[in-house]
């Protein structure tokens, strides 16, 4: 199906807009990598993360307004509009985009670690507690061997009195 001048115009430019908007999704990627250092694994991971949304973004895109047939121009457009994006207004995108991650980062991580000292601290009372009972069992088991063995000393020593007597 061919599209009118106009609508291979619109295609263009939606197409430079998907590209913008890929930019701003790699800007939150670039802005996260800032923020948490990553191992190459969880790199890895987003960079295929990020491929694969920009895939399916393009293509839901070329679909919407290209009637899915493949031309050179959208393409064209896509790559221009990101690189217009990443030329523009990127770096101003990542500052907010950190501000942001944070104001949400930072205290999640101050719960986080509020939240291990209060779990290490419940870990500790309960193990204290835990060991206070063995013990106790141990003492009251301890204290029956005390009793029964003195018993044991009392009636020892009536029966040597009685084989003295005899």
């Amino acid at each position: 199906m061919d599209l009118s001048m106009s609508g291979q115009a619109f295609a263009f430019l939606a197409s430079a807009l998907g590209g913008a908007v890929l930019g701003a999704f790699f800007d939150i990627f670039r802005a996260i990598r800032r923020l948490i250092r990553h191992k190459t694994a969880a790199t890895a991971a987003e960079d295929a993360l990020f491929w694969i949304a920009a895939t399916l973004l393009m293509f839901w895109l070329l679909m919407l307004v290209n009637h899915g047939t493949m031309r050179f121009y959208p393409l064209l457009g896509a790559a221009l509009g990101a690189v217009l994006y990443l030329l523009t207004i990127s770096n101003t995108v990542i500052k907010i985009v950190i501000i942001v991650l944070r104001a949400i980062y930072f205290p999640l991580k101050k719960a986080k670690r509020g939240l291990k000292k209060a779990v290490s601290y419940v870990k500790m009372k309960i193990t204290t507690l835990r060991e206070r009972m063995i013990r106790g069992q141990d003492d009251d088991q301890n204290g029956q061997n005390d009793q029964n063995a003195e018993h044991d000393n009392k009636a020892g020593s009536k029966r040597a009195k009685r084989a003295r007597k005899h």
